[in-house]
């Protein structure tokens, strides 16, 4: 395995503990959405907050991806990344994507937990995905005992 920048250790990940994932998502408000619709595989970009253990986030009512997500399970990814130390971190929530379609419950959303959208147009529908599954990995540094050798995958 090729070393890194001078001085530092190969590339190693160790997973990360799912309070750890909760601590990167509550201080990470862009991430990506995933799903399988028709057309293949999609993943977009979208500003996220979190309400309670559900990651929430906007989109546009009666868009594509209001439709597409509809009663489908979805993956909420986020990371920071940087190549110069070639470390970071990724946490993957895995859930079915449901639809808000309260008025109350989408009001307390909107006073609350509001990711606001960069994309223009209306999106005012929002989408919360409460995790079946949780994982996290962090890549690089120096280690602590609990790392092990990128490439080994246990999920």
């Amino acid at each position: 395995m090729p070393e890194g920048p001078i001085g530092q250790d190969p590339a190693t990940f160790r997973k990360l503990a799912e309070d750890e994932c909760w601590e990167r998502l509550g201080h990470s408000p862009i991430g990506r959405v995933g799903w399988c619709s028709p057309r293949g595989p999609q993943i977009l970009p979208v500003t996220i907050a979190l309400s309670g253990h559900a990651v929430v986030f906007r989109t546009a009512a009666h868009g594509q991806m209001a439709r597409s997500i509809r009663r489908s399970v979805v993956a909420v990814e986020v990371d920071e990344i940087d190549p110069k130390t070639r470390s970071g971190w990724s946490v993957l929530v895995v859930g079915p994507a449901e639809l808000v379609g309260d008025p109350g419950e989408a009001v307390k959303l909107w006073l609350h937990h509001d990711p606001q959208p960069w994309a223009a147009g209306e999106r005012t529908l929002f989408v919360r995905v409460r995790p079946e599954r949780i994982t996290g990995r962090q890549v690089g540094g120096a280690g602590d005992g609990r790392n092990r050798t990128v490439g080994t995958t246990d999920d």
